[in-house]
């Protein structure tokens, strides 16, 4: 931890720090997941969720961001690298997304199932963490926002899902 005028306890800046730090992973992953989705849907109802992948990619992009600067804001790295976001692939909450399938062989509508399943694991995954930083008000603000604007976004993705 670097050092900062941050008034947050020294061990819930850490606490926060890794939990970040973990979802920092979890978004910069659902980045990749949308814009492969986004590159390679095909078949009917194309246009329309070519769009909405792209609006997924742009709220999580910025999520990313959001993340990346509260770590530091706290006093901590943000680990961001490949190596880095494989490695808490391997250990956290990013792994709630292993199996999720994105590819031009599927139909949109499995595509839009497979983006929603994807939105779902990491809004429920910043759910979570608003029970864990509560010695952290700061960052327990960052992740209701954080669930709000994802959950906001799973709802468009669900829409596009009913008959």
């Amino acid at each position: 931890m670097f050092p900062t005028k941050n008034d947050t306890p020294d061990a819930a800046r850490a606490a926060s720090v890794s939990l970040l730090n973990q979802h920092l992973a979890l978004a910069t992953s659902a980045q990749l997941f949308s814009k492969a989705a986004h590159w390679n849907v095909k078949g009917e109802g194309f246009y329309p969720a070519h769009k909405l992948f792209d609006k997924v990619y742009e709220l999580v992009q910025g999520q990313t961001d959001d993340i990346a600067e509260r770590i530091t804001a706290l006093g901590g790295e943000a680990l961001g690298l490949p190596a880095q976001i494989e490695d808490a692939w391997k250990k956290n909450r990013a792994t709630a997304m292993t199996g999720i399938a994105i590819n031009a062989s599927m139909g949109v509508q499995d595509n839009v199932r497979a983006m929603a399943a994807m939105l779902a694991s990491v809004a429920n995954s910043y759910r979570a963490a608003i029970g864990e930083t509560s010695n952290d008000p700061v960052t327990q603000n960052l992740y209701l926002r954080l669930a709000e604007d994802t959950d906001h976004m799973l709802y468009f993705l669900e829409a596009n899902l009913r008959a």
